[in-house]
This record gives C-alpha cells, structure tokens and sequence, in this order.
C-alpha cells in the first residue's frame, strides 16, 4: 500500500497567501484537545492501550490464522473447523458495526470492555473445546472471538484518540 500512498496521494494546490495545511490556523489545531506525541508516550495509559491492543490482535489473529489446523487436532473435521473460521468472521463483521453504533450512543472509552471481555470468553472456549464438547460451543466460541476482534479492530483509534 505505501507505494500507491506515495504516488497518488497528494496535497491540494495552494493559493498565494493561503496558510498551508500544516499551520493551527488552517487546521484549527488549538481546537483540538489532546496532547503531544511525547507525552503521550510518557503516560501509562498509552501504553496499557498499546499492549492491551498488542496481545488483543496477536492472541485472536494469530488463533485465526492456525484454527483449522488447530481445530483438526481437537477432533473436528475440516469442514466444521473452516465454518468455525467463518462464524468468527461474521462476528468480526456484527462487531465492527455493534461497536460504531454503540461508541456513539455512549461517548465512553468503556463501550470497548465487553469486547474484550467476548473476545476473552470465545477464544477460551475455541482453545478448550474438543468434538465431545459439541460443535455449537465451538461456533458460539468462535462467533464470541470475532465479535470481540471486530469490535477492537473498528475502534483502536477511538480508544487512542481518548
């Protein structure tokens, strides 16, 4: 993607005497609340988001990534363990669009927890669960899964921007 970023993104033309778009007045940057980028390294509320989001995305990606082979060794047949894949899709889908409609009925950081928490819950039940277990549980643990990945993926920025 940087490539074609680098070749067709471009900054409009400026008039004479035009501020440009870098300038606080052009930007209206002194409206904008937040804080610097090195200040925001120095608290440690960025950094529980960072690796909150870190291990998020490596545990749920990285179990997507190997769920069929790892479903296999748990007894599933492939075709049972690639609709598990597809459920956990679907969810990463509803979680996407939940989380958007949710974080803005209620302006909070906090709409974020039950995503986590079912992410938390369905990856639990997709690493646990074996054939004798039933393959609803499965698809109820990977739907869970996605719907968590979906509903952090949709607002990381969010979260950072608070």
């Amino acid at each position: 993607g940087l490539p074609l970023i680098v070749l067709l993104v471009r900054e409009p033309p400026r008039k004479a005497g035009q501020l440009g778009p870098q300038t606080p007045a052009a930007t209206g940057a002194d409206d904008i609340p937040g804080t610097t980028v090195a200040a925001a390294l120095r608290q440690p509320t960025f950094w529980l988001i960072f690796v909150a989001i870190m291990f998020g995305s490596m545990t749920l990606l990285g179990t997507l990534q190997h769920g069929v082979p790892m479903l296999t060794e748990h007894g599933f047949d492939v075709n049972v363990a690639t609709a598990a894949l597809s459920f956990a899709f679907a969810g990463v889908v509803t979680g996407q669009l939940t989380s958007g409609v949710v974080v803005n009925q209620i302006n909070t950081p906090k709409v974020i927890v039950p995503y986590f928490t079912a992410a938390l819950v369905g990856l639990l039940i997709v690493h646990s669960v074996h054939v004798e277990s039933g393959t609803p549980l499965l698809f109820t643990g990977a739907l869970l899964m996605g719907l968590g990945l979906g509903g952090e993926v949709a607002q990381n920025a969010y979260l950072v921007s608070r």
